[in-house]
């Protein structure tokens, strides 16, 4: 049992929303071979922002699959989107272990600069550091209003 002086609780601080961030990845072009006997990929997609993750589901024997994955991040710090880069990894599923197939770094600094809705859409380079280009990721990335 929990006891208050004065019977009351304490006050609970409020957590308001500053910003939301609406992400769709719609699909990926031009992936690499990851099965030597399919000579195609299983691809999923990871989406990061804040310390936040969400997978897709894996799109089987393809290279150039459709996701059509949503995530919708919810920010407390209006900074997240002056300092955090938007991180999506693109994936192969394999039985073993995954293997990372690069990833697309979205710079949301751009949002705050724009006087219409603010929305960035567009095809991205899939980048792996030690081998280069990987395909291309198609991204639309959208700034909900606050209450929206």
């Amino acid at each position: 049992f929990l006891y208050f002086i004065g019977g009351r609780a304490p006050p609970v601080a409020a957590v308001v929303v500053m910003a939301s961030v609406k992400v769709l990845v719609h699909a990926a072009q031009g992936l690499p071979i990851m099965d030597s006997r399919s000579r195609l990929c299983d691809a999923y997609v990871s989406v990061r922002l804040d310390d936040k993750d969400e997978q897709s589901a894996v799109v089987q024997n393809s290279r150039n699959p459709t996701f059509k994955f949503y995530a919708k991040f919810v920010l407390t710090e209006l900074y997240t989107l002056q300092e955090d880069p938007l991180e999506v990894r693109v994936y192969d599923r394999d039985r073993i272990m995954d293997d990372l197939i690069g990833t697309v770094f979205v710079d949301l600094n751009l949002m705050l600069q724009s006087d219409a809705t603010p929305r960035i859409e567009g095809w991205f380079p899939i980048i792996d550091p030690f081998e280069g280009l990987h395909g291309e990721l198609h991204l639309s990335v959208d700034q909900i209003p606050r209450g929206g």
